[in-house]
């Protein structure tokens, strides 16, 4: 007799800092995660005596997919944007619209993915740093 299939309340395609970060919020609230990845993990050449990966080495290989996505290369940043980068914004030939939503209705997403990776660092002297809750 097989096994009885199991079922999942939602599937995620990638595990990059999106997909893992959605993955583990809805986990968290009760639902049933399946992440799919394309890729392997990623591993230095073990015959290299340089073992540190360089995305542009990498990018370059025959594997292009890998679990973790392109964060493994961006040095654990985790990036707010602004304010103003929601609101329209004119350009030489036309104008970008806004985005559907305001930089406040994210916000406190912002905030629950810094306390989950815990992010460190001054918010202090950046005159551009927008509001935190």
């Amino acid at each position: 007799m097989s096994p009885r299939p199991r079922s999942c309340d939602v599937v995620i395609i990638g595990s990059g800092p999106g997909g893992s970060t959605l993955a583990h919020g809805l986990s968290r609230r009760g639902a049933r995660v399946l992440v799919v990845e394309e890729g392997d993990f990623l591993r230095p050449d073990p015959s290299r005596a340089d073992t540190s990966i360089h995305m542009q080495e990498f990018m370059q290989g025959a594997q292009q997919s890998f679990v973790g996505g392109p964060s493994k290369f961006y040095g654990a940043a985790l990036y707010r944007l602004r304010e103003q980068d929601f609101q329209a914004t004119a350009t030489e030939t036309a104008e970008s619209p806004a985005w559907p939503v305001r930089y406040s209705d994210l916000e406190p997403f912002y905030d629950e993915a810094e306390r989950l990776y815990a992010v460190r660092g001054s918010t202090h002297e950046d005159p551009s740093e927008p509001p935190r809750s």
